[in-house]
């Protein structure tokens, strides 16, 4: 699913582990832009947690170490590839304009960037040297922002376009437009819950496996072991709209199948274990979005 970052100014840079946490469950490579002196300056295609470690300390010790850090914007991103696949040049940020190749720069100063969790449909067209970001950008959004007509709500027309999706845009002067539903944590925005340690219900992959297999062909009638949860609004809204959600114990991605021991929907989190009722309005909507990617 990915997950962005943002550090407003005067928030605390996040912890080592914390970044460790967010790469570890997104591991496709990691980016990040901070506005300094009337620019967005972006590193990324940052492919392992120890590249991106050594480029941040740099960065922050650039900046006069964390504390003075504290003054300064910035957004991190880690990233789980969909479309294109694991490039370098695919990581996110990107620099905000209407050409592919400034947008792969893997280090540039910009008057604008953004980044994304999410996936939009409208522009996942399965190219292979661009992502639905990019598109959005390019045919969507800078379009949009460089419009001579006034008379458009641009920021309007955007959300309804992003339709949940998690954006973030940050200008050289350290402002910002973010779009969908954040999570705030002492002062800094978190895409998802993916930014948390958690610990999870069974003790193995191999463990969550062999019980919900042995669920599936109804030998494990006892369920308490991971009761099921309520869906939130915003999961539920995520699954009918976007086809995707994440859980709120771990962060990790849902998935819906359906159980026939119980003759239920239900959303699962094969990261942690956990599990959520699910209505069948939501798992039809889910699964046609899954069908329509697939085809």
């Amino acid at each position: 699913m990915c997950i962005a970052v943002y550090k407003p100014t005067g928030a605390k840079v996040p912890t080592n582990e914390t970044l460790k946490t967010c790469f570890t469950g997104n591991p496709d490579g990691a980016g990040y832009m901070y506005a300094s002196n009337g620019k967005v300056h972006i590193e990324k295609g940052l492919m392992t947690f120890d590249d991106f470690k050594k480029s941040f300390d740099r960065t922050i010790k650039r900046l006069g170490g964390r504390k003075a850090a504290r003054k300064i914007p910035m957004v991190l991103h880690f990233r789980i590839s969909t479309q294109g696949g694991v490039q370098p040049e695919l990581t996110h940020p990107f620099a905000f304009g209407n050409n592919y190749d400034d947008m792969k720069k893997l280090s540039c100063d910009v008057d604008c960037a953004v980044a994304h969790n999410g996936i939009i449909s409208a522009t996942s067209s399965g190219a292979k040297d661009h992502n639905d970001t990019m598109e959005f950008i390019k045919d969507i959004a800078y379009p949009l922002m460089n419009s001579h007509d006034k008379s458009l709500d641009v920021h309007g027309l955007i959300d309804k376009f992003l339709n949940g999706n998690r954006v973030i845009f940050l200008r050289g002067n350290g402002t910002v437009d973010m779009y969908g539903d954040w999570v705030e944590d002492k002062g800094v925005f978190y895409s998802n819950q993916n930014y948390k340690q958690v610990k999870t219900l069974f003790k193995s992959w191999e463990d969550y496996s062999d019980y919900y297999y042995d669920r599936y062909y109804g030998a494990v009638k006892d369920n308490s072991k991971a009761k099921a949860k309520q869906l939130t609004h915003f999961q539920r809204k995520d699954l009918r709209e976007i086809g995707e959600t994440w859980c709120d114990h771990c962060g990790n991605d849902l998935y819906i199948e359906y159980d026939p021991v119980d003759d239920k929907y239900y959303a699962y989190c094969d990261y942690c274990g956990q599990r959520y009722e699910v209505d069948e309005e939501t798992a039809d909507a889910y699964f046609e979005l899954q069908y329509n990617w697939g085809n």
